[in-house]
């Protein structure tokens, strides 16, 4: 059990798994080594959601903008690609959803560690 104030100490004992004992300095400047590199992996998703975020508004913008002529309609009917049983907005979303969840799953992971140690 953890006390409520600060101890200074490098033993926290178990840490989010059982058999994951940081009972020395080597082992929680290793414990912080590898949240700094999950933080920045979480940040990492973050601007990469962004981009793809922006990326989109931006091609949906230039659909509208670009209004085809009349020809253009019965000519680009394009056969070449096969439709499948998902649709490409489909498999955005659910892309853009399993990244949102993974991002989230990491955020409150973080958010643990940080209030245990």
């Amino acid at each position: 059990m953890h006390s409520m104030s600060f101890d200074w100490t490098t033993d926290i004992g178990e840490f989010f798994f059982k058999g994951l004992r940081i009972n020395n300095a080597c082992r929680l400047a290793i414990l912080c080594g590898v949240l700094a590199i999950v933080s920045l992996i979480y940040e990492g998703i973050k601007v990469h959601t962004a981009h793809v975020r922006a990326r989109t508004a931006r091609e949906q913008i230039h659909a509208v903008s670009c209004a085809p002529s009349e020809t253009a309609n019965l000519l680009a009917t394009d056969q070449s690609s096969p439709k499948g049983v998902f649709s490409d907005k489909f498999r955005r979303l659910f892309k853009e959803a399993t990244c949102f969840l993974f991002h989230t799953s990491i955020g409150y992971a973080l958010m643990l560690s940080v209030m245990f140690l």
